[in-house]
């Protein structure tokens, strides 16, 4: 066994109180992006949804004018564009280098930007992103280099946006470090709690919150089966929908059209938001009322339009997340099948709630193949919308079961993370780069 030295722990320490340090920050800059990011929901909902033409008129100018800003921004800093996630999973993996310089300003800038036009598309994965760069400049000024660090600010971003510390470690471990090791569960949790106590401080909205008040008896669980069918099925077709249209505008990046097509996106979600306000956003607002659309059809018919739209919108040239736009995708899903099972097997109208909420995580876990933290969301969505520790619980085994079921089925399908997905494009994409770039140089230095 290896003696353990002053030096060894004069280091370890440091460590620790890094990681301190961290979090903290982490949860001042997640805490203060998500309290504006609420505000600028909600004044956005208030100006289009008010019946002023004078205000509709103003809140197209100023779209129009932050159409211009989000070109200009993703031109001179492209590690903000979408999410933003596969890029530090990159830079994680020593693939990428972390800009975090101007990029953390003006990632939370084009957020706020893309959540007053109306987009599809949420505040976690910035907030991922955020924090995975806040930790990286506190290791650039203490030059004092740790990946995994990294790795856990951005499971940390994760936890302080849902303000869910358990679905923040669990992320940290199922998607940021792709590995256990006891080593690091101590600064896991200490980078955690830290920020999470400084988020809360400052954040109160929770992201998802679901007041449940029937559980299923065992005669109901048929219902948590079929969401497995349908949710791996769904779940597959869009991630690999999504990894095709992103495929397609990478490959053909510098068409006109295709490289301005950002003023389009901001056009066409203009429009939809004062045609059909309900249906856009990021979806926490259709999450909350999916209950009061009851006709199947017309729920069918308002998947296929997120599907799309959040396909088109969360492949590029605007900034935002896509986990809330995939809960959302979910959340309509489980109310499909919800409604026939309700039509066909007379399943209780009180069990609606638990199903959509279950349905909703199941389908992140396909997307994204992290069902322990989809199963801590559910968790905590629960928690937030009872405030009962225990409640929860009773939902947690045949969840896990059917959870895991969809994910073993989309693994033996093939159908990688969606993560992995973009971060495989966005590879291809450099390695092209340079290949055209070494052709230019021969190009234009040609030898004798």
């Amino acid at each position: 066994m290896k003696k353990i030295t002053k030096e060894d722990f004069k280091k370890y320490m440091f460590k620790l109180l890094q990681t301190l340090i961290i979090g903290v920050c982490v949860g001042l800059v997640v805490g203060l992006y998500q309290l504006i990011v609420t505000n600028v929901t909600t004044l956005s909902r208030y100006l289009y949804g008010n019946e002023s033409i004078l205000l509709i008129c103003v809140v197209v100018i100023v779209s129009i004018g932050f159409a211009i800003a989000n070109n200009f921004i993703l031109k001179y800093f492209p590690g903000v564009d979408g999410s933003g996630i596969p890029n530090i999973e990159l830079g994680i993996r020593g693939k990428k280098k972390i800009e975090w310089k101007f990029e953390i300003l003006f990632m939370a800038i084009n957020s706020f930007i893309s959540t007053f036009a109306g987009f599809p598309l949420g505040s976690e994965g910035p907030s991922v992103v955020m924090a995975g760069k806040v930790s990286k400049m506190i290791q650039d000024v203490s030059k004092n280099e740790d990946s995994d660090q990294t790795a856990m600010a951005c499971g940390t971003g994760f936890g302080c946006a849902f303000l869910s510390p358990i679905a923040g470690i669990l992320y940290i471990f199922e998607e940021s470090l792709h590995k256990f090791n006891p080593q690091l569960l101590l600064r896991t949790l200490i980078m955690m709690v830290s920020a999470y106590f400084v988020c809360g401080l400052i954040n109160h909205h929770h992201l998802l919150s679901f007041n449940v008040v029937e559980m299923p008896n065992l005669n109901d669980y048929y219902v948590f089966f079929i969401l497995v069918v349908i949710n791996s099925l769904l779940g597959m077709a869009f991630a690999k929908s999504i990894e095709f249209v992103k495929r397609l505008f990478t490959k053909y990046k510098n068409n006109f059209f295709i490289k301005n097509r950002g003023y389009a996106l901001f056009a066409l979600v203009i429009i939809l938001n004062i045609t059909c306000l309900p249906l856009m956003g990021s979806g926490g607002v259709l999450i909350k009322n999916i209950g009061t659309y009851n006709i199947i059809w017309i729920v069918i018919l308002i998947f296929l339009f997120r599907f799309a739209i959040t396909i088109l919108c969360g492949s590029g040239k605007v900034t935002g997340g896509l986990v809330i736009p995939i809960l959302t995708l979910g959340a309509i899903s489980g109310q499909i099948v919800f409604l026939c099972c309700n039509a066909w097997f007379n399943l209780s109208m009180d069990l609606e709630p638990i199903v959509v909420l279950v349905s909703m995580c199941m389908f992140f876990g396909v997307v994204t193949k992290t069902p322990l933290t989809s199963l801590a969301l559910i968790y905590s969505a629960i928690l937030n919308g009872t405030g009962d520790y225990l409640h929860g619980l009773i939902i947690l085994p045949i969840a896990a079961i059917t959870i895991f079921m969809a994910y073993f089925i989309s693994k033996a399908c093939k159908v990688d993370c969606m993560y992995e997905l973009f971060m495989e494009i966005t590879l291809e994409d450099d390695e092209r780069n340079k290949i055209n770039e070494n052709n230019d140089k021969i190009e234009n230095n040609p030898t004798k």
